[in-house]
């Protein structure tokens, strides 16, 4: 009789560990993100982890980790979508609708629709600057790379945060310059925007020698996308076309 009543407690006892760990099961709700970099302009970013992320239903954006961090689907209830920033927003852009930004930083966008109850969320980012890379076209058709850049273009803008557009802010151009300080390839971020012809650029090379050539054409600068501001030392032009993959 012992034996039976001790058999019965051990069955009981394993039905209810299988309810209490299928209650549990049932109760994570949780749900974490992934940082899609495919296409971005630069190699340096393999992982990108501490954003600011913000849902469509909330006003503020929170910092959030997406190595680790993780959300809870009984706070939200049905599909929605979130914005991400990387690098994150600082305190009082996250509290903001907008925020003004400057030519030579790169800044990373992402939007994504959760479906409810999905374990995962995948972010896109996007670059909603523009990369350029400046090259010299040498009299015998070689290539070289210089070691600064001097151009005017407009270099402040406003950004909306929850769908990442950047809007020009200033009617003039300013004077700005980029540098490399090793053999790498000269290249930096500018606000998207149209180049007139005949804009004014200055390359300085290596040894010294400076360069300066007008911009052949007009050229429209799309976000994301990445151009090669070549110096033809021929024609005294500069060819802006996009950059062919490597």
């Amino acid at each position: 009789m012992k034996a039976k009543l001790l058999l019965a407690f051990f069955v009981l006892g394993g039905l209810s560990s299988c309810q209490q760990s299928e209650q549990e099961f049932i109760n994570d709700q949780s749900f974490g993100f992934i940082s899609i970099t495919d296409g971005l302009t630069t190699r340096a970013i393999n992982q990108i982890d501490v954003v600011s992320l913000c849902a469509d239903t909330e006003t503020n954006f929170s910092i959030f980790d997406l190595t680790k961090d993780r959300k809870s689907w009984s706070d939200y209830q049905s599909d929605v979508k979130f914005y991400a920033h990387y690098p994150k927003l600082n305190e009082n852009e996250s509290k903001a609708a907008e925020r003004i930004v400057q030519g030579g930083a790169q800044y990373l966008f992402a939007v994504s629709t959760a479906r409810l109850n999905s374990s995962t969320i995948a972010l896109k980012f996007g670059d909603m600057a523009t990369k350029f890379n400046v090259k010299v076209k040498n009299s015998d058709g070689t290539i070289s790379t210089p070691k600064s850049l001097k151009l005017k273009l407009k270099n402040r803008g406003k950004q909306n945060l929850k769908n990442g557009s950047i809007i020009l802010l200033d009617s003039s151009s300013e004077a700005i310059s980029f540098a490399t300080t090793d053999n790498e390839e000269l290249s930096g971020y500018i606000l998207p925007q149209t180049i007139p012809a005949g804009t004014m650029m200055t390359a300085v090379m290596g040894d010294g020698v400076t360069i300066t050539a007008r911009v052949k054409e007009n050229v429209t600068l799309k976000p994301g996308d990445i151009y090669d501001f070549v110096f033809d030392k021929n024609q005294a032009d500069i060819i802006i076309d996009p950059a062919i993959p490597l």
